[in-house]
């Protein structure tokens, strides 16, 4: 997602790095979503289409509503390197 204002806080004009995707296992999917920072670099740690990672997440499953809903708030997320590259 493109860098968004971030009005509400001070001292924090701008948000980077926010970005949702979908992360796959021989499980299934889910959708995760990766909250913004203030400083620029954090666009820089984003991920490419097909990257495997290692990811830390809170699990949040809505509560009332019909179909349930489950998605992943990232903490931290790291690429796997390539072994092939």
């Amino acid at each position: 997602m493109p860098p968004i204002p971030a009005m509400a806080l001070k001292g924090c004009p701008v948000f980077y790095g926010q970005a949702t995707f979908i992360l796959e296992d021989d499980t299934g999917s889910l959708p995760v979503e990766v909250l913004a920072g203030c400083r620029p670099q954090a666009a820089a740690t984003l991920l490419n289409d097909g990257e495997q990672v290692v990811l830390s997440a809170v699990i949040h499953i809505s509560k009332g509503e019909m179909p349930m809903q489950v998605w992943a708030q990232a903490s931290e997320i790291r690429p796997i390197p390539d072994a092939t590259k």
